[in-house]
């Protein structure tokens, strides 16, 4: 148990350290730089080499950024993710976040009145970046970026991040279903009504961190409603049709809009920041 506290130490110390590494605009005096950062650096250039350090990524979905914490991940068959997400080139959100694979059970960093220092980390239970913590501890008491084993505060807070994951119910449901979604890619739920289906499929979403929209088909919900069609708007005193998306199409488009997203570099979302802040000084 003592390798797992330990592991747990490092792993959060590291999420600490790239947050605050980055949000400093890679000042090398941040945080954990030498232990946890430097050995990204490239000797012959000074920079960060960029084919094995991730600024952002989802650890959930399998990015690569998920290979700088494959030391200590992995807790017996339970594996921590690690997600960043840059908000216009800052990295001082919430959304980042440490998370049980397969889970919405996350660790999330609170950041000092200057959004430049994380002094603390908190459990919370929902996808929410807003989300109430459960738990918190500030890093003081855990003891981090000292030399000395996992201490006692660091210890409590592993636990009831274990206690978290071995709450969760209907796991092996969940996985079950999963499983069959990943392999067939489609899934019927069938039963009388109020046994629960609604309630399973919005889990097993949850589950995957996946993005999903409830649709009730019914006798007058058509390919209009669903896809596309054309609905009557006012245009000053006359009625004009236009074609509007139905929910899968703008379900799908937004789909479009994230994966876009997901895949922008950090010099693009830095530009982007940048220019965002220029337009503004000139509103």
């Amino acid at each position: 148990m003592e390798e797992n506290y330990n592991r747990f130490k490092s792993l959060l110390e590291y999420f600490v350290a790239h947050l605050e590494y980055l949000q400093s605009g890679e000042n090398e005096n941040s945080r954990g730089y030498e232990e946890y950062i430097e050995k990204y650096i490239l000797p012959e250039t000074g920079e960060l080499d960029k084919n094995t350090f991730k600024y952002t990524g989802r650890g959930y979905n399998g990015d690569n950024i998920q290979n700088q914490i494959k030391e200590w991940c992995n807790y017996g068959n339970k594996t921590i993710c690690i997600n960043i997400t840059a908000s216009f080139g800052e990295y001082n959100t919430t959304i980042c976040h440490l998370n049980w694979k397969g889970t919405w059970l996350n660790i999330r960093p609170q950041w000092n009145e200057n959004k430049d220092t994380i002094i603390s980390l908190y459990l919370t239970t929902e996808k929410r970046a807003d989300a109430e913590p459960i738990f918190s501890s500030s890093l003081a008491d855990l003891g981090l970026f000292k030399e000395d084993p996992a201490n006692e505060n660091l210890k409590n807070f592993f636990k009831k991040y274990m206690e978290m994951i071995d709450n969760n119910k209907n796991d092996d449901l969940l996985n079950n279903c999963i499983s069959l979604l990943e392999s067939n890619h489609n899934l019927i739920l069938t039963g009388a009504p109020g046994t629960g289906k609604t309630y399973l499929a919005k889990e097993i979403a949850k589950k995957m961190n996946a993005e999903y929209t409830m649709v009730q088909f019914h006798p007058s919900y058509d390919y209009t409603d669903f896809v596309e069609g054309l609905r009557p708007i006012k245009d000053g005193n006359n009625i004009v049709f236009e074609r509007i998306n139905g929910t899968f199409k703008a379900f799908c488009e937004n789909a479009l809009k994230n994966i876009k997203e997901s895949e922008k570099t950090n010099e693009v979302i830095q530009f982007e920041s940048k220019f965002k802040n220029s337009i503004q000084k000139v509103l």
